[in-house]
């Protein structure tokens, strides 16, 4: 007697059931038992561009359509995971409101009216329009407003409107990342993001870095935080968040500080006078690495105020809390742990940059790092590795493209109010 397991059975109702529902001529259609819709399946990778992080991903097509994106598994950021802004690229890809081709507008501006056209199209009208206002000496009136670039776009496009006679090349960074670039390179001189060494921290300090919402990388940083808590047997880190709101990242934190908007700069230099006066800093990284920690003279013999003194006598701990709103005992207590707790590290985000004083504020920040010496340490805040391409060559340019570069940029950079 053949047995039948429970499986088995509930195959043979839900079959029975389905049938029963169906028209005799459309069952006979559906493929019989060992009968298949002929397809093609494909995997690919790339990387996830939903958002800066750069996940590695894995794209299944059947017929060569996406249909499933997963994570690579041994991917160094995201280790196989991917999170719901990744996942949701099908939606972008197969959106029907997505504009797969230029469009030119038809009929007055504001009216909403748009017609498609060929790439060809495109091309010829746009260099149709860059010839003439260069001819017309107007080459400064161009700009170029870049998205999230990758790889070298950013600098071709750079280029590009150079050797054209533009000086005008916005980026997508403009709008909230640029004050932490400047920032690190002011005190760092290099112009990358950095990144946290999330396997040997052990105390995190956040000035309103959205870890665990939307700071790049996300995926990397929902892992370390995990990592941080539960990834070492016996030694779990700590994480205190800085911010004016209570925000995801601040609600799973150890310890959320409230903040008056734009004073984290004060607050962090409130923690370094701290740690410079009670003597807590990494004396050996501050004299091999770092430059004006005292007082120093130029090469013309004029003192400036070093960085110690700056903080010693503009930024005592009590000063610092009514600039911040921030309990003195709070602050000592953080000074306390951070420069005891090491590795540590210091990190802020888009809400401490977005500021007038953002660059300031990011400095500020940044100078915690060297006080522990957590800045291309174990632990710290990595610096990126650049692979050794050859330079650019350099762009010659004509009598127009120098005329055109000499103008000033449409937002004020470069100017005196903005240098």
């Amino acid at each position: 007697m053949m047995k039948t397991t429970r499986r088995e059975l509930l195959k043979m109702i839900g079959a029975a059931t389905f049938g029963m529902a169906l028209p005799m001529e459309v069952v006979d259609a559906l493929p019989q038992e060992g009968e298949w819709i002929p397809y093609e399946e494909r995997w690919s990778t790339g990387i996830c561009l939903q958002c800066p992080g750069g996940c590695g991903l894995r794209i299944r097509s059947v017929n060569e359509w996406p249909v499933k994106l997963e994570g690579i598994k041994d991917y160094p950021i995201n280790r196989g995971r991917l999170c719901p802004k990744g996942q949701a690229g099908l939606q972008v890809l197969y959106d029907p409101d997505r504009i797969p081709s230029p469009l030119r507008r038809r009929g007055k501006r504001g009216e909403g009216g748009w017609e498609r056209i060929s790439w060809e199209e495109a091309i010829g009208l746009v260099s149709e329009r860059l010839t003439r206002l260069r001819q017309e000496g107007r080459a400064h009136q161009v700009a170029i407003w870049g998205g999230r670039y990758r790889g070298h776009m950013a600098d071709l496009m750079a280029r590009f409107l150079g050797a054209y006679g533009s000086p005008n090349h916005f980026g997508n960074r403009a709008r909230g990342s640029e004050g932490i670039l400047k920032g690190h390179f002011f005190t760092m001189g290099v112009k990358d993001f950095l990144a946290l060494h999330w396997e040997e921290v052990r105390y995190v300090l956040s000035f309103g870095a959205s870890l665990l919402e939307a700071s790049r990388p996300t995926v990397r940083n929902l892992w370390g935080y995990g990592y941080l808590r539960r990834g070492r047997p016996g030694l779990r880190g700590k994480l205190v968040q800085v911010e004016p709101r209570l925000s995801v990242t601040a609600s799973k934190a150890d310890r959320w500080v409230p903040i008056l908007p734009g004073t984290d700069g004060a607050l962090a230099l409130g923690i370094a006078h701290w740690i410079v006066k009670e003597k807590r800093f990494d004396h050996g990284f501050v004299t091999r690495y770092t430059f004006g920690f005292e007082d120093w003279k130029d090469e013309r013999g004029r003192a400036h105020m070093g960085f110690k003194r700056l903080l010693l006598e503009e930024y005592p701990v009590g000063r610092v809390a009514s600039i911040t709103g921030i309990p003195e005992e709070t602050i000592v207590e953080i000074a306390q742990e951070f420069s005891s707790h090491r590795p540590s590290v210091a990190l802020s985000g888009r809400g401490v940059a977005m500021q007038t004083n953002g660059t300031y504020n990011q400095m500020a920040v940044d100078s915690l790092n060297a006080l522990v010496g957590s800045i291309d340490a174990k632990g710290g805040l990595l610096l990126q590795r650049q692979p050794p391409f050859s330079p650019w060559p350099s762009v010659e340019l004509d009598r127009m493209a120098k005329r055109g570069l000499a103008q000033p940029r449409v937002d004020g950079v470069g100017s005196l109010p903005f240098p």
